[in-house]
């Protein structure tokens, strides 16, 4: 439970800057860790003497700690009584009005355990008058209390974001500054991370009474979802572009370290398409929080001047970095510019880790490292390129059969499942994360094993054929990688195979690119790209997306052909058949793929069938007209639109098949 005390307009003091959006940060970390959290905007000293009373009336018998947050003006009277100010307060009445500390604690002391966080501008005293003042105060607080206190005193103006004090507290609340012990954060931890970070920045002073002990809990971490963290990664670099003046930046290729199913850990020139979407997604966040600030230079403009230097993302680096930075301050007309290069690393299960430095390449200089962890879903862990089924899902999924196989009649209905529908499953839920991490070990424990298309008895079959011929395959790897023989010039098809007597929902990627029309994250205008507007409105297609959400085919029991990317498929006409336009699957040099000229040459060469089954779709779920399409008859220039009630639930297989001239 936490209380924010933020005051508007100081009449007599210095306007604080930052005051909105450093209650605003430490808002969102404290409901983030778990806390209701109440907002209090007192105009007088009896507005906030009488919330505060309020608040504790309301939570004094709870067991979790109280915890008050203050941005204002911390005030040392001449009768030596630290006073929090409020809008009337003026120092030349000899710093008596405001709320005295000492009023403050001792309605604090009434609960069982509480937390006094003040970031504030101290007057009448330094850091050292501040803690003596402070211990008097103590004295004569209760000493069953538990109560402890942080003062975060700025020693300088920050240029533009936010505090330096409650950008420390907030990222520390929330887990964002370093590994937490049992997914949560202590009164050690955050006093730790003050001293550290603050050193240079801020003064802090603490304090606690004997009864408030070290290890208090006053935050829980909430596991975070990948596009969660990507978001905070974003709000993160924006506030460093912020406060570094930066006006122009272009974001290479991820680099990677991922493990195999072997144990071994590479650097990642075979990521599979996960690695593309964290860095598609990460710069339309980025994008999204320019706010005309800054600009983002696009994959082409960026690809070719790498092109030009002969550089690789990995060797960006000393006169190389100077020369594309050089380049990049040209490109947003002679004005501070920075290239931020992120680093992706998975070694095994649902847990994922991005770094990601924001460089100024004109003096080889980082900024501030950012890093977060989050947890990924069984969908998310299907696009890092290792082949397997989730043999939890699949055994269900084979359990709602008919003892004889046989096509499904179209009034043939799949029991709904007995857990909860896919796609309301959430990391916030313990039952929830329990499920999502067994069925990842499911599937991490079958990647291990031979290709799932080893196994006769798997019901899905994925080929690439050139007319009609299935082009050559080559097993690697102890059968673990799955590899096909093409050549320049090359019009291939995607065999699809539904062997099971159930329908089921695929998403088909090929270089890492829907195969369906989606919606687009960025937009091109000229050399730079800015966030699409309308998502719910516009459709591209070859477009990177996570798996989780994107537009899906159709399949029931049966062999179907997908012979392109769908560029368009028809809306302005109703019933299931439409007119449906596609590009053919052409080999080309990498340099000229698809996915090339998007700026991220990894993925060419992979194909990913990622199946799944049907599930109702939750009633909390906005309906679709078009949820999925569904795949013509071989040879059919129309495509069906799916139009049932059903969305893709848990994932029961993914099939990667690499192809090349090897």
């Amino acid at each position: 439970c936490a209380l924010i005390v933020e005051i508007g307009e100081f009449q007599h003091l210095a306007r604080l800057e930052h005051s909105e959006q450093d209650v605003k940060a430490m808002s969102a970390a404290l409901r983030r860790g778990g806390h209701q959290v109440q907002t209090l905007n007192p105009e007088n000293s009896a507005d906030f003497a009488n919330g505060v009373i309020k608040w504790v009336n309301e939570l004094k018998q709870r067991a979790n700690p109280a915890l008050l947050y203050y941005r204002g003006h911390l005030l040392l009277g001449a009768d030596k009584t630290l006073r929090l100010a409020v809008a009337s307060t003026d120092p030349a009445q000899k710093m008596t009005d405001g709320v005295s500390l000492l009023s403050l604690l001792k309605q604090l002391e009434k609960c069982r355990t509480a937390v006094l966080l003040l970031d504030v501008e101290s007057h009448g005293a330094d850091a050292k008058g501040l803690q003596q003042a402070l211990q008097d105060t103590l004295k004569t607080v209760d000493s069953k209390a538990a109560v402890g206190v942080l003062i975060g005193c700025s020693k300088k103006v920050e240029p533009k974001g936010q505090s330096a004090i409650s950008t420390c507290w907030s990222l520390r609340l929330r887990g964002d500054a370093e590994p937490t012990q049992n997914g949560v954060v202590t009164w050690r931890e955050l006093v730790s991370s003050s001293k550290r970070d603050l050193s240079d920045r801020a003064s802090v002073v603490i304090e606690r009474m004997p009864q408030f002990s070290e290890t208090t809990e006053l935050a829980t971490v909430r596991p975070r979802s990948l596009d969660e963290m990507l978001s905070d990664l974003a709000d993160r670099i924006a506030g460093e572009f912020h406060d570094q003046g930066i006006e122009g930046t272009a974001i290479p290729d991820f680099q990677a370290q991922v493990s195999s199913p072997t144990g071994q850990t590479t650097v990642g020139q075979d990521f599979g398409p996960l690695l593309r979407y964290c860095g598609k997604k990460l710069r339309s966040e980025i994008a999204a929080r320019a706010n005309f600030r800054y600009r983002l230079l696009n994959d082409d403009w960026l690809r070719t001047q790498l092109h030009a230097l002969e550089l690789g993302p990995n060797k960006i680096q000393g006169p190389a970095m100077i020369q594309l930075g050089e380049s990049l301050r040209n490109a947003v007309g002679d004005k501070p510019v920075a290239l931020v290069l992120c680093n992706l690393r998975h070694s095994a299960g649902h847990r994922i880790d991005i770094s990601c430095s924001p460089w100024n390449p004109i003096n080889g200089a980082t900024f501030a490292t950012v890093t977060g962890s989050a947890l990924l879903n069984p969908s998310e862990w299907a696009m890092i390129g290792q082949s397997s089924e989730n043999v939890l899902a699949m055994a269900e999924f084979r359990s709602a059969a008919p003892k004889v196989a046989a096509i499904p009649k179209p009034n043939m209905k799949i029991p709904a499942p007995a857990k909860k529908p896919y796609p309301l499953l959430n990391y916030g839920n313990a039952d929830d994360r329990a499920q999502i991490q067994s069925e990842i070990a499911s599937l991490e424990e079958k990647a291990r094993r031979p290709h799932p298309m080893k196994d006769a008895s798997f019901p899905f079959r994925v080929s690439l054929k050139r007319n009609g011929t299935t082009l050559p395959e080559t097993w690697s790897d102890h059968d673990r990688h799955l590899a096909v023989k093409v050549a320049k010039g090359d019009l291939y098809t995607v065999w699809i195979e539904n062997q099971s007597s159930q329908p089921v929902f695929m998403r088909l990627l090929v270089d890492g690119l829907n195969t369906l029309p989606d919606h687009p994250l960025l937009t091109t205008e000229g050399n730079f790209e800015v966030v699409t507007k309308d998502l719910s409105k516009t459709t591209s297609p070859a477009q990177y997306v996570n798996l989780t959400n994107a537009k899906a085919w159709f399949c029931e029991q049966g062999k179907y052909e997908v012979r392109g990317f769908f560029t368009a498929i028809d809306d302005q006409h109703s019933g299931p058949e439409r007119d449906a336009q596609r590009a053919a699957f052409l080999v080309t040099d990498a340099a000229d793929s698809e996915a090339w000229r998007k700026g991220y040459p990894k993925d060419v060469g992979i194909v990913t069938a990622a199946f799944y089954k049907p599930t109702d779709r939750p009633m909390s779920m906005a309906a679709q007209p078009r949820l999925g399409t569904k795949l013509g008859e071989i040879g059919h220039e129309k495509v069906e639109v799916y139009q049932g009630r059903q969305v893709p639930g848990e994932l029961l297989a993914v099939v990667h098949i690499r192809y090349g001239d090897f």
